[in-house]
């Protein structure tokens, strides 16, 4: 996999993260919900669990793109 491919997965992951966290920040204005002493609002429960969403999605991406990397140089190493 090219340098600029695995540029380019990095850029829309990037931007899927920002894009939904700013999509939970507009829908946590417009709809707070009832913040409690012992309890947090619905959008910081949904930004914890985005972000650890896009964690595992990252950790899994970058697992395969290196490992098609490395398939990659053993064929070229081959030819």
């Amino acid at each position: 996999m090219s340098y600029n491919t695995r540029l380019n997965i990095l850029l829309i992951m990037i931007s899927l993260a920002y894009g939904l966290l700013f999509a939970i920040l507009l829908f946590g204005y417009f709809f707070p919900g009832n913040p409690s002493p012992n309890g947090l609002p619905w959008f910081v429960w949904a930004a914890i669990g985005e972000v650890i969403a896009m964690s595992v999605a990252t950790i899994t991406i970058c697992v395969i793109v290196q490992k098609k990397y490395k398939q990659l140089k053993e064929h070229q190493d081959n030819e």
